[in-house]
């Protein structure tokens, strides 16, 4: 039994969410994570962290692929502008994604951890025709034509609840509560070193060259 940690997929909101996706076709959506150099000093090292974009923002690759579909390939660019003087740094201290989703949405991720303090709450945001949603890791805003309404998200009931399904499935052999199966977790990681191969070669990268 396996369950990868990708505890945005169990929050009541984006279950709520992709329920009210229903019938409707996203065209474009974006993510953001923007902050500091976590004190970990694995972090700074792309051997052992992948850089943010691997680490940090893959939870967010990982809410888009799960509300938006799978990512068809990317073009990224990466900047080095405080951590490339450090050299106990090597990884990209900004980064900007382009996506293109394979049902034809378009969309992009900016991160940063060059900040020196907490920047705004991570989170994502999805469009198309008659909809605005926006998920961060403490709010759920919607916009649906003339309606429009607002919650809190409590992110350690995701905790929670991807908890409780896992240590179900293991007891149980039930595997079909688990929102984040393996071969999904592969697909999130596919795009994110995607992302940083085409910041190392400057050039579009298709998702299925990082899994043949």
């Amino acid at each position: 039994v396996v369950g990868v940690g990708y505890l945005l997929r169990y929050l009541g909101a984006t279950a709520r969410v992709k329920e009210l996706l229903e019938g409707k076709k996203i065209t474009i959506c974006s993510a953001w994570y923007l902050g500091g150099m976590p004190a970990m000093p694995w972090f700074a090292d792309i051997e052992t962290s992948g850089g943010q974009m691997v680490d940090q923002t893959s939870h967010l690759i990982d809410w888009l692929l799960y509300l938006v579909g799978d990512v068809a390939s990317v073009w990224a660019r990466y900047g080095y502008e405080i951590s490339g003087p450090q050299e106990s740094v090597n990884i990209a201290d900004s980064g900007v994604v382009n996506l293109l989703f394979e049902s034809g949405a378009i969309g992009s991720i900016s991160n940063c951890c060059c900040m020196g303090f907490p920047g705004p709450t991570p989170g994502i945001w999805l469009a198309g025709e008659g909809f605005f949603f926006e998920l961060t890791y403490n709010n759920l805003r919607v916009k649906i034509a003339d309606n429009a309404f607002e919650e809190p998200i409590n992110l350690r009931a995701g905790y929670a609840e991807e908890s409780r399904v896992f240590i179900d499935a293991v007891q149980t052999g039930r595997k079909e509560r688990l929102l984040s199966p393996y071969a999904d977790a592969v697909k999130t990681l596919a795009v994110a070193l995607a992302a940083n191969r085409s910041a190392q070669e400057n050039r579009e990268v298709k998702i299925a060259e990082m899994l043949a």
